[in-house]
């Protein structure tokens, strides 16, 4: 069903007895203010679009939608709540829209794979409860640029992040404010990709240089592992202007005298940065390594001040955030206007 460019329309017809509907469809009707609890009767819907409702205020919370799987919420600049119709979503977008909090509930969505949440001029609290999100593949912050914080330890239980579990992108770009708390919880969590505003390496990455490539002697120890697992940072100048070279960040790793490459971050990761950001990646190599060292060199369309790697031992890593976790007794990550 697509009731799309309806701006007239206030009040979503009787859904009781639509049970069979797959897809609705809303999009830029503006008038539409709130949702009926009707909408608990599609529980066969698979796919919800209400972009640019500018009106609409609340949704239902008394339902839980058992097939839905994607819904966009993008540009409903009067949407405060966190949409809470679904726990089955996988697809979830909520780009300007002026929610103002990630509650702890998002653990539930554990099938999430995608949340779009820039721009989001009013948000203030993401639970760390995200972190355990293990399907997670991309979490969009940017330019949500209020103040990030981790509150006191007498707010929240202690929660463990396991490199094992986390392969997710989180972006952080454009949100200036972060406090030394809340940057150290995001930088030493082991996900996949991460972004956010800074100018230096942190100390943490034992092998540094400035520019954009460097040469790591990997120790004998580490030629036991079946895999060679890398941390990378680099500091990676605001967007330039000119021919768009290299529309990504991208790493190139040699050892054993082969060329191995990876894609980082798209061209939209390495956008609209209005400062120095950092950008840091986790990836792995087979070993079997005959030489010991391995020549790190990283590319990308803008120019890339200082990088860093980091080789970690896949124990040592876990045993590392599980003492980070300790020390920091029941946070959660917060954003403040």
């Amino acid at each position: 069903m697509d009731l799309s460019e309806s701006e007239n329309l206030t009040e979503i017809p009787d859904l009781s007895k639509a049970t069979k509907l797959g897809s609705l469809k809303l999009n830029n009707c503006k008038s539409l203010v709130t949702f009926p609890s009707t909408i608990g009767n599609l529980q066969r819907l698979v796919r919800l679009e209400m972009k640019e409702c500018t009106g609409l205020e609340v949704l239902p919370t008394d339902v839980n939608l058992s097939s839905l799987g994607t819904l966009d919420l993008s540009g409903c600049s009067s949407l405060r709540s966190f949409p809470l119709i679904s726990t089955s979503i996988e697809d979830l977008f909520l780009q300007n829209t002026a929610i103002e909090e990630v509650p702890c509930c998002i653990e539930n969505f554990s099938g999430l794979t995608i949340l779009l949440m820039y721009c989001c001029q009013r948000l203030k609290n993401i639970s760390p409860n995200i972190f355990r999100l293990t399907n997670l593949e991309v979490a969009d912050f940017t330019d949500c640029r209020g103040v990030i914080k981790a509150l006191s330890d007498d707010d929240y239980n202690n929660y463990v992040v396991d490199w094992r579990e986390m392969y997710g992108c989180f972006s952080f770009r454009n949100c200036f404010k972060l406090e030394r708390d809340a940057r150290e919880l995001i930088l030493r969590s082991c996900f996949k990709h991460v972004a956010l505003p800074g100018g230096e390496i942190p100390k943490y990455f034992t092998h540094r240089a400035y520019g954009d490539s460097l040469t790591v002697i990997v120790p004998q120890s580490f030629l036991s592992q079946n895999f060679l697992r890398f941390k990378a940072c680099v500091v990676v100048d605001s967007l330039s202007e000119g021919k768009d070279l290299y529309p990504y960040l991208k790493v190139n790793v040699g050892f054993n005298g082969e060329q191995y490459e990876k894609k980082v971050f798209e061209n939209a990761d390495l956008q609209f940065c209005k400062t120095d950001h950092l950008f840091f990646c986790s990836f792995k190599f087979k070993s079997g390594l005959t030489f010991n060292d391995v020549e790190f060199k990283f590319c990308c369309r803008n120019r890339i001040k200082e990088c860093g790697v980091r080789l970690l031992y896949v124990y040592q890593e876990t045993e590392h955030n599980q003492q980070t976790t300790r020390s920091k007794k029941r946070m959660r990550v917060s954003l403040l206007p």
